[in-house]
């Protein structure tokens, strides 16, 4: 099946593809939000010895942390929903498919190909849906709101971050490349 294909039956669930990377990215910032208050209670409060103004910003941190998980939590029950939709569907559709093939289509493909293809086969898409909408998303938001924090606390030593950047690739890169080689040898 081409890829386009298999996207169409996640048409259905657009708005759970939509909402999910919004809620993700939403944590992501609130999340990288966290440090700099972290900075202030102990620059402010603890420094000068300051209990209420602690006692606020750790209630400013719970605030954060509460809304950040309610976020967290949309965006899996939305992934959810999607994943666990399209599966549904795809499955749907490829147990149709084969209920069309005759009976020297299905002597020639062997009935444990088929059904591999309705379990295995749609389970693994639908794991990776779940996956592209819980955590794929979420890695480039840290990612590039972690340079932009470390650029505004302090441009100098973002500046390590920033060159490190190419070396990650190619590691990313290489790992990448050598995880695939081997699941087409497994497979």
């Amino acid at each position: 099946m081409r890829l386009s294909v298999i996207l169409g039956y996640l048409k259905p669930y657009t708005k759970h593809c939509i909402m999910a990377p919004l809620f993700k990215f939403i944590e992501a910032v609130l999340e990288l939000f966290l440090p700099l208050v972290m900075a202030n209670v102990i620059d402010k409060g603890a420094a000068r010895g300051d209990a209420g103004y602690v006692l606020g910003m750790g209630a400013v941190m719970l605030l954060i942390v509460t809304v950040g998980l309610g976020c967290s939590l949309v965006c899996q029950y939305m992934a959810s929903v999607a994943s666990q939709g399209f599966g549904t569907v795809l499955r749907n559709a490829v147990f149709e498919r084969i209920n069309r093939l005759s009976h020297a289509q299905i002597d020639r493909l062997g009935i444990p190909s088929l059904i591999n293809r309705v379990t295995v086969d749609t389970q693994q898409l639908q794991y990776a849906v779940a996956m592209l909408l819980r955590l794929v998303v979420r890695a480039p938001f840290l990612c590039i709101g972690g340079i932009i924090m470390a650029l505004t606390i302090d441009p100098g030593l973002s500046l390590v971050v920033i060159a490190a950047i190419p070396l990650f690739l190619i590691v990313i890169i290489l790992v990448m490349r050598l995880t695939v080689r081997l699941h087409r040898t497994v497979r």
